[in-house]
Order: structure tokens, then sequence, then C-alpha cells
């Protein structure tokens, strides 16, 4: 059940991304975050280069996570407002898509 069925004041909060020139929507966005976390998969389809190793994450329910690299320093425009530029390191895990 989603939580904002029937209550359009309270819809969830993504925002439009453009990343490398590519335009991503629906990203959920932490600039305080310890991670940032974008899958193998999308960083493959967005054709960026990570940057170095690093070390495996937890999830939040302590499982651990294999952590395939890092890209530090990744300039992120927000879609909507394209002066507001973010720089931020992703981590980046290979997940299965289902």
């Amino acid at each position: 059940m989603n939580c904002y069925v029937g209550n359009e004041d309270h819809l969830p909060f993504y925002v439009s991304l453009i990343v490398n020139d590519h335009l991503l929507h629906n990203c959920m966005l932490d600039s305080g975050a310890s991670s940032n976390v974008m899958t193998k998969k999308v960083i493959e389809q967005l054709n960026l280069r990570v940057s170095r190793p690093y070390h495996n994450i937890c999830s939040m329910d302590s499982k651990r996570i294999e952590v395939c690299r890092i890209i530090n320093d990744l300039q992120v425009f927000l879609a909507a407002y394209t002066d507001r530029i973010m720089t931020m390191d992703i981590v980046v895990i290979d997940v299965p898509d289902s």
C-alpha cells in the first residue's frame, strides 16, 4: 500500500536531476547523507566513470552490501533550477534488476 494514496497533499518527495547531461527522474537526494547510492546499471547508462575502490557498507537492516566503487565529487544539477549545483560522492552498488 502506498502511503500517499488518496492524500495528494502529502506526495513523496522526489526530484529530477541532470547528471552528466542526462535527465534522471525520481531521485531521492540527501545532501547531508553519509552515503549517496546509485546502482551499477544506472552508472553505466549515464556513462559515468568511477573513481576508486571503496569499503562495503551496511543496509538499514544491517545486511552487508558489496560496493563496486565510488565516484568522487560528482556534480549534479536540480532539473527545475539548473543554477543549483551540488557536488557529492556516489557509492556504486551492483544489485539485480528485480
